[in-house]
């Protein structure tokens, strides 16, 4: 009985580096799109953060421009002012709500800044009614503390509603109750008391800040980062916009332009538009990198 006899045959050389070739061929081709995939995401994460930023600043933005000469137009146009330290250890004496408006041209280095005075934050409750008087007493009293230091803007405080007007009051007393530097017309029960001070708006190292002097004078609050550019322009009929107000007692609106960079370059990548930011055009944007534009009209409520 004869039985068929199986050759066993292995791969041959060339067989063998068809193979490699093929399965390197494969490796690289999932490489690349797992490269390019990558890049993507990277790429639309960029945007997405740059979207965030532009909607946390304006937002942060439009509540301290809708506000500003709020507890202290009246008083300012009537020709009182404050005064505390600056972080430079120089006196700061604020007489108007958009004080020390810093322009700078779209094309240099520099963004802009301005000092926006307003009542930000409810600190306490009229305990009581009161007729033309200046010792107040205050109920659930809140942080930030009065002070009555010169050099501190904790002393400056504003009611309402308050039938004086749009008004700020300096406290020379800050035990309860609380004497003023002048005299309240009519004062309600639970009547709200807010702290009066100015805010410094600027850009420093790509980030949008914010500068409360009523809190120190070296504490910045970040608002927003990979701002690159920022400008403002300014309105005082609701038609003209300026880089520089005639009178900023007088302006009633804000143009703010934000203009972000993205932090990681993508080769190859170009940006060929051009943004106009407070009435400049700016174009040839360095390469690499994602831009996104981001503005609003911001109408102060304060000025009638």
């Amino acid at each position: 009985m004869m039985y068929a006899q199986s050759k066993l045959r292995g791969f041959s050389l060339i067989e063998l580096l068809v193979a490699i070739v093929s399965m390197l061929i494969l490796m690289s081709a999932i490489y690349s799109i797992f490269r390019i995939q990558s890049q993507r995401s990277a790429t639309e994460e960029e945007i997405i953060n740059l979207y965030m930023n532009a909607r946390v600043a304006l937002e942060r933005l439009q509540f301290v421009f809708a506000h500003a000469g709020f507890g202290c137009y009246d008083s300012f146009k009537n020709g009182k002012v404050m005064i505390g330290d600056d972080s430079n250890g120089s006196k700061l004496t604020i007489n108007t709500f958009l004080y020390d408006i810093q322009d700078n041209n779209v094309l240099s280095d520099k963004s802009d800044s301005v000092i926006v005075t307003m009542a930000f934050k409810k600190i306490a409750e009229v305990d009581g009614s009161y007729e033309d008087a200046n010792l107040i007493d205050f109920k659930n009293i809140k942080s930030p503390k009065i002070s009555v230091l010169d050099s501190s803007f904790k002393k400056y405080i504003a009611f309402f509603p308050d039938l004086n007007g749009d008004v700020f009051y300096k406290v020379i007393k800050n035990d309860d109750p609380f004497l003023l530097d002048q005299n309240v017309k009519r004062l309600f029960d639970d009547s709200d008391v807010f702290m009066v001070a100015p805010i410094k708006v600027v850009v420093e190292d790509s980030i949008l800040k914010l500068k409360n002097y009523a809190y120190s004078s070296t504490i910045f609050w970040e608002v927003a980062s990979n701002v690159w550019k920022f400008h403002i322009q300014y309105t005082e009929d609701g038609t003209t916009w300026l880089n520089v107000p005639d009178n900023p007692q007088n302006v009633k609106g804000v143009w703010v332009f934000l203009l972000f960079k993205s932090d990681r370059i993508q080769p190859g990548y170009q940006d060929n538009k051009t943004y106009t930011l407070a009435g400049e055009n700016i174009s040839n944007l360095p390469g690499g990198y994602h831009y996104l534009l981001a503005h609003r009209k911001i109408w102060i409520r304060n000025v009638q």
